[in-house]
Order: structure tokens, then sequence, then C-alpha cells
């Protein structure tokens, strides 16, 4: 028995989607944009706007693919790294609403360090931080904390 390359198509599309909640950043939205174009690339086959070829296949899915991830991207990134809230520890949530000053400059993208309580910490901005950097010597107040990691952002005005 011989599968048509709709068949294959609509496979390697669900494959993707059981695939989907197992993917790392990066990955996910190559991922899905694979998953999406070949479940459209099946879909033009099966209307007959593309011809019944392997070949004629292969280029579409790996056309329609390459647009959809470089379409998908940034949305994507920014809806991933948007929702970072940290599971608090509770021997250590007590930090939370303690300020400190930044000895390096911050940024939500990428983790410094900080001296805080006699130990070294990573920290990051948090997401709601009007700000995406901030530099060395701001002022900043703890939003959540887990073990190794302070969230920060500028303090509430009292």
């Amino acid at each position: 028995m011989e599968l048509s390359i709709t068949t294959w198509l609509i496979l390697l599309g669900i494959l993707c989607v059981i695939l989907l909640p197992f993917a790392v950043p990066g990955i996910l939205e190559a991922l899905l944009s694979l998953g999406i174009a070949s479940f459209l690339a099946a879909t033009l086959l099966s209307l007959g706007i593309l011809p019944d070829s392997w070949p004629a296949m292969l280029t579409a899915l790996a056309i329609s693919t390459l647009l959809l991830a470089l379409l998908l991207w940034k949305p994507l990134r920014k809806l991933q790294q948007g929702n970072e809230k940290l599971t608090e520890n509770p021997a250590i949530s007590d930090f939370v609403g303690n300020r400190l000053t930044l000895s390096a400059d911050a940024s939500k993208s990428h983790s410094s360090t900080v001296q805080f309580s006699g130990l070294s910490w990573q920290l990051k901005l948090s997401p709601d931080c009007p700000s995406d950097t901030l530099p060395a010597g701001t002022e900043v107040e703890i939003t959540s904390a887990t073990v190794g990691l302070l969230l920060v952002t500028l303090p509430r005005q009292q």
C-alpha cells in the first residue's frame, strides 16, 4: 500500500502538532511553521493548485515553511517571553518588595549578576517593567524570586 503525497503531508502536520508541547523555544517556531505549511500544501495539492509530484510538493513546503517562520518568529518569541513569572520558593518569597541597586546593566532578555543578601544572584527585568534595559546604579524592586534568580522592576512611587 503506497500513501499519496497528500496523506504524507497530513501525517507530517499531525506529527508537528503532536510534538509542539515538547519543543523548546527556537524549535517551536520552526515546528509550528512546518506543521501549518504541511496542511497548507496538502490543501493546495487536493484542490489541484499544486501538481501531484514530489518536487513540486517539497518546493511548496520549503517556501511556505520559510515564509511562515519569518512571519511567526517575532510574535511567538514575544508571546513566550511576555509570560515570565517565577515559581516562588516560600523560603525566599520574603525578598519580594525589597529594593536594591543594580551593580551592572540589566535587561529583559539577558540576565546579569547582583550581590544581594550575601549571595550572588542572576537578575532579569520583569516583563511588567516599563523599560527594556536599566543602567547600573538604578534602584529596583524585586517582583519575583526563585532560587538563584530575581525578577526586578522600577520601584513603585510611595
